[in-house]
């Protein structure tokens, strides 16, 4: 499981090394919130380029590499504003797709927006952990239906402003006991997510939720051993920076 990535392909390359998928027919690689990062000191954002390297990955090892759904993709699929950039990450994309594919580029948006739209919104393991870009915010639970999860097809109205697939993918500052009420709907113990910044690469947060970052110098990844059961402590330990893949 990474953290979320904004573009960062150095990260990525790391990442990928670890996995070692070629040499390890069994592992699986779960990835999200591949957007919405400049990369370059132009105004365009080329972010899109590590969303295409995940595809490609993808297509080499079919259903062992899997995109979750994040909110940048969200804002991008539906032009909203985001936080980075100055508000104006959506732009800044749209104009690197334009750059880089000329009279091609909304025909390539809307193919990328389909894609973000199929992708699933989190990975439940055998033992007992939920993966997902994040969870609701707790001031929002009382709208947040958890059996979104289980949908075969979103509807427009789950990924608007209080669907239940838009406030799965927007919450912060969970609360230990919103974390156990999502864990007793779920049955699972322990979640792992990304969302939240994290300078230092990851937070261990009310002894049930990993917080991860793969976008910045100090990011992480976590492997997960089906075959194990894990306290969020035993998890934690588990977690390996970035920095330490050659």
């Amino acid at each position: 499981m990474t953290g979320d990535l904004h573009g960062h392909e150095r990260n990525f390359d790391k990442i990928v090394r670890f996995a070692a998928l070629a040499d390890n027919p069994g592992r699986h690689l779960i990835l999200h919130e591949l957007l919405h990062e400049p990369q370059t000191s132009t105004e365009h954002c080329f972010s899109f380029r590590l969303l295409e390297r995940a595809l490609r990955l993808q297509k080499a090892f079919p259903q062992r590499v899997h995109l979750l759904l994040g909110n940048h993709a969200l804002c991008q699929i539906f032009d909203k504003p985001v936080a980075r950039a100055n508000g104006n990450a959506v732009g800044r994309l749209r104009a690197g797709l334009e750059q880089t594919y000329g009279p091609h580029a909304r025909k390539v948006g809307q193919a990328m927006a389909d894609f973000l739209l199929s992708e699933p919104l989190a990975a439940r393991l055998g033992n007992r952990i939920m993966l997902s870009h994040s969870l609701p915010p707790p001031a929002k639970m009382a709208r947040f239906d958890p059996r979104i999860i289980y949908k075969d097809h979103l509807d427009h109205a789950d990924l608007q402003r209080d669907g239940s697939a838009y406030l799965l993918l927007w919450g912060r500052r969970q609360k230990p006991e919103q974390l156990a009420q999502l864990g007793r709907a779920w049955d699972v113990d322990l979640f792992v997510n990304g969302h939240q910044p994290q300078e230092m690469g990851f937070t261990l947060h009310a002894s049930r939720q990993i917080i991860l970052a793969s976008d910045n110098s100090h990011g992480c990844c976590l492997p997960i051993d089906l075959s194990r059961t894990y306290t969020a402590g035993t998890l934690a330990k588990s977690i390996v920076k970035l920095a330490a893949i050659a």
